[in-house]
C-alpha cells in the first residue's frame, strides 16, 4: 500500500513497483517487472477489456448459500422501487388524462397558487420517481451501457448491456466466483495519451494508478481482517469500482471452457484432470490487475501476494501495539492470556458474530479475573477498535 505523502513531495513519492523508464517497444516484447503478460488462456477474456479503464479480478470465496443471503438484499430493494413506481403510474395516469382532457377549457381562474402548486408537486415528483429511482431497478434489471467508448456493434459483442439479474441467470450461485471490478472515471487521470502507466514508473500517473490499486485490495476494502468475513462480490463496488456483469460472466465461461475435453484423450482420472484444470484457471483470476499498455499490449500485475503482504504487515503492527499497551499498565502477562484465549476458540467452529461476542465475553472475565475493573481497563486500551480480532 502506497506510503503517506508528505506536503510537497508528490513527484517525489517512491512508486510501488521497481520498473524503470524506457523507451517504448513493439507490442510482444517482455514488459518490465512486475508485469508479465496474461497466459493464453485468458485471450477470450482479454479480448472483451476496455482499455481505457483498468480492471481487478479476485476471487469470491464466501460460500454460495451466503451469497444467496446477499443477493436477496438487491432483489428485495428493487422489487419494492418497481411497487412504489407502479403504484404511482396506477394513480397518477387518470389525474394527467383528466388534466389533459381539460386543457382546451382552462380559464384565468384555473391558474390559480393552489392549482399550479398541486400540478408542479405532481411534475416535481414523477420526475424524480423518472430520473432517480426507477434507473435502479432498470439497472438490476437490464444493465446499462458501462462501455460508452464503443460502438454499438462492439458494445452488443461484448455483453456490455449485461445487468446482476442476466449475470445472475448465466453464473449459478457457487462457492468459488470471479469478481471483476472495472475503474470508473477516476482512471482518466493515469490513462491519458502519451503516458505509458507499464513503462512510465515514475510518473504522476502510475502513482494515482499504484495507490488506487493497493486500496482497493487492501484487507480494508476487501474484508477479513482480523479473522472476519471477506466482502462477497457484490459488496466491493465503490466510489472508485464498479462491478463489470459481461466480464464477470465471461471470467466464468473461460474457467468452464477450460476444463472441455475430449474423455477418450484422459483415460485416466478424466473428472479430476477437469477439477484440477478449473482450480488453475480461477487461481490465474486471484488477485489480478490488467491495464493496457501502448508498448506491451495488455498486461497483468498478480496484486495480491505484494498487497496481501503490507496488510500483514500491518496488523503485525496493530498486535505489537496492542502488546506495548499491556506492557504499559505492568500486564504483559494479560497479553499472553488473551493469545491463549484466542487458541482455545479456534478449536471450535464459530459463526463471525458468535465468535466475536464469545470472545468479548472471555476478555472481560480474565480482565475481571485479575481484580481489574474492566470498563477501566477497556478504555485504556482505546476500546474494542485497539482489540485485534475484536474490532
Amino acid at each position: 500500500m502506497a506510503p503517506k505523502e508528505k506536503k510537497g513531495s508528490r513527484h517525489k513519492q517512491k512508486p510501488m513497483f521497481s520498473a524503470s523508464n524506457g523507451n517504448a517497444k513493439p507490442i510482444g516484447s517482455t514488459p518490465p517487472s512486475p508485469f508479465s503478460k496474461p497466459p493464453p488462456k485468458l485471450e477470450p477474456f482479454i479480448e472483451k477489456l476496455d482499455k481505457k479503464h483498468i480492471y481487478i479480478t479476485t476471487l469470491d470465496t464466501n460460500p454460495a448459500d451466503f451469497k444467496k443471503k446477499v443477493f436477496i438484499v438487491p432483489i428485495l430493494t428493487n422489487t419494492i422501487l418497481v411497487c412504489i413506481i407502479l403504484y404511482r403510474i396506477w394513480n397518477v395516469v387518470p389525474y394527467y388524462w383528466a388534466m389533459a382532457a381539460a386543457a382546451p377549457e382552462l380559464t384565468k381562474d384555473d391558474w390559480n397558487v393552489p392549482n399550479i402548486m398541486e400540478r408542479f408537486f405532481n411534475f416535481a415528483l414523477d420526475y424524480f420517481l423518472y430520473a432517480v429511482i426507477l434507473p435502479w431497478p432498470r439497472e438490476f434489471l437490464l444493465g446499462r451501457n458501462i462501455n460508452t467508448a464503443l460502438t454499438t456493434e462492439e458494445k452488443a459483442n461484448r455483453g456490455a448491456y449485461s445487468s446482476p439479474v442476466t449475470w445472475r441467470m448465466t453464473v449459478p450461485f457457487q462457492d468459488i466466483e470471479v469478481t471483476v471490478r472495472k475503474s470508473k472515471t477516476w482512471d482518466l487521470a493515469c490513462i491519458m495519451p502519451g503516458y505509458d502507466l507499464v513503462t512510465d514508473a515514475d510518473s504522476v500517473q502510475r502513482e494515482v494508478f499504484d495507490e488506487a490499486v493497493s486500496k482497493a485490495l487492501s484487507a480494508e476494502s476487501m474484508g477479513g481482517v482480523s479473522g472476519g468475513k471477506a466482502r462477497t462480490g457484490y459488496a466491493l463496488m465503490d466510489r472508485e469500482w464498479e462491478l463489470d456483469w459481461s466480464l464477470m460472466t465471461a471470467a466464468h465461461t473461460v474457467v468452464e471452457t477450460s476444463a472441455d475435453v475430449d474423455e477418450k484423450e484422459v483415460v485416466h482420472g478424466a473428472e479430476h484432470w477437469k477439477a484440477q484444470q478449473k482450480i488453475e484457471t480461477f487461481r490465474a483470476f486471484e488477485g489480478k490487475v490488467f491495464v493496457h499498455s501502448e508498448a506491451h499490449g495488455w498486461v497483468v500485475w498478480d496484486a495480491a501476494a505484494e498487497v496481501g503482504t503490507v496488510d500483514q504487515e500491518a496488523e503485525r503492527e496493530r498486535i505489537v501495539k496492542f502488546k506495548d499497551t499491556w506492557m504499559r499498565m505492568g500486564r504483559e502477562g494479560m497479553f499472553f492470556k488473551w493469545i491463549e484465549v484466542v487458541q482455545e476458540s479456534g478449536v471450535v467452529e464459530w459463526e463471525e458474530a458468535e465468535r466475536k461476542k464469545e470472545l468479548r465475553s472471555r476478555a472481560r472475565r480474565m480482565i475481571e479475573s485479575e481484580g481489574l475493573d474492566f470498563e477501566d481497563t477497556l478504555e485504556k486500551i482505546g476500546g474494542w477498535k485497539n482489540w485485534p480480532g475484536l474490532e
